[in-house]
C-alpha cells in the first residue's frame, strides 16, 4: 500500500489483500463483493484505528474471529465506483484456519 500526496510517494507498507487463490487485480467497477479478491486498484481514504477493547489492547476483546482487536476503515474514492463495501485494514486474526477472509 502506497501513500501518495501531491503526486509523490510519501511512503509505503507491505500488505496482504485477498485469499491466495484469488489474486485477480481489478479496477473498482469490475471488483465484485464476496469474491475474496484483492482490493480494487484506485484511490482510497484511510480512517482512524478503531479498537474493540481500548487502544493497544491486543489481548482484549475482538471485533470477530477474523478481524481481531483493531480495524481501520477504508473508503474507495476513484476511479468510478465499486460494489465492495465494509472494507477494512485489520490483522488476519484467523489466518491459521481461514487466511484472507
Amino acid at each position: 500500500m502506497e501513500y501518495v500526496k501531491n503526486g509523490k510517494s510519501q511512503g509505503s507498507i507491505t500488505v496482504v489483500s485477498g485469499v491466495r487463490s484469488k489474486q485477480a487485480f481489478r479496477i473498482g467497477e469490475e471488483s465484485v463483493a464476496g469474491s475474496n479478491e484483492p482490493l480494487p486498484e484506485g484511490r482510497w481514504s484511510v480512517g482512524d484505528i478503531l479498537w474493540r477493547d481500548g487502544k493497544d489492547r491486543y489481548k482484549g476483546k475482538v471485533w470477530n474471529a477474523g478481524i481481531g482487536p483493531a480495524k481501520i476503515p477504508l473508503g474507495y474514492r476513484a476511479p468510478g465506483k465499486t460494489g465492495r463495501s465494509a472494507i477494512l485494514i485489520h490483522l488476519d486474526w484467523n489466518k491459521g484456519s481461514k487466511p484472507g477472509t
